[in-house]
């Protein structure tokens, strides 16, 4: 078992039927031994980790004869004693072989309306099994219907991204109404300013009498003094 920088299989498996083994960080080049009854049928598969391209293994019988190579992704469907390979889904009515005693992947790939070996496929709009004039419009086909509002799809002719946003004159009313609650609260907040400097102002003035007052009252008590003085001289 091989990795090419040495750090480990990155989660990655090799099977020989249900018995799996990785390859741990630091552990490359790395060995292990499998018992496999050639009698029998058995299987390999390998993968189900990232950094695929690092990954590469070799396996060996017990006299050193190499069988089987490969990398990641692999997978033999069959080796020792197999009997009849085939398509083992009967719903590939098509490829279905009732001979098959093993799985040998001849089975065509389902399509995206789940039909075996069936011709629909998704749509450049991302929907299956149409022909992708829904979006043929749109400035983002592949950003059509995906649940976000792509603002370059708002438009009629796109259907508004199919669905996903707002139509535009919509969007312009929102704008409106979120522009005036925004002045109405700025017109509070100036009003509420005002108070308080018109309190101020007032304050002041008050401040500025009660200042005279004192002044006065201060004059007042200085010619009373100098009055009772002449008094007194008298």
């Amino acid at each position: 078992m091989y990795d090419s920088l040495n750090d480990s299989w990155d989660g990655a498996e090799f099977c020989i039927n249900s018995e799996c083994v990785t390859l741990a960080y630091g552990a490359s080049p790395g060995t292990h031994q499998f018992c496999v009854d050639m009698g029998s049928a058995n299987s390999i598969t390998m993968g189900g980790g990232s950094y695929p391209g690092e990954h590469s293994w070799e396996l060996h019988d017990e006299t050193g004869t190499l069988l089987f190579s490969g990398g990641d992704p692999y997978s033999e469907p069959c080796f020792g004693d197999c009997g009849v390979g085939g398509c083992m889904d009967p719903d590939c009515t098509d490829d279905y072989n009732p001979d098959a005693t093993f799985d040998d992947f001849s089975c065509p790939p389902d399509d995206c309306a789940g039909v075996c070996g069936g011709s629909l496929v998704d749509d450049a709009c991302g929907v299956w099994g149409v022909d992708g004039t829904a979006c043929a419009n749109c400035s983002s086909p592949y950003k059509y219907g995906d649940g976000w509002c792509n603002d370059s799809n708002n438009t009629p002719e796109c259907g508004q991204d199919g669905g996903d946003c707002c139509p535009s004159d919509v969007q312009m009313v929102l704008i409106a109404v979120v522009h005036m609650l925004v002045i109405v609260k700025i017109v509070k907040m100036v009003a509420v300013l005002m108070k308080h400097v018109l309190l101020a102002v007032l304050m002041m003035k008050l401040l500025t009498m009660m200042q005279m007052q004192m002044q006065m009252m201060a004059l007042v008590n200085i010619l009373l003094v100098q009055c009772l003085e002449n008094r007194n001289t008298l």
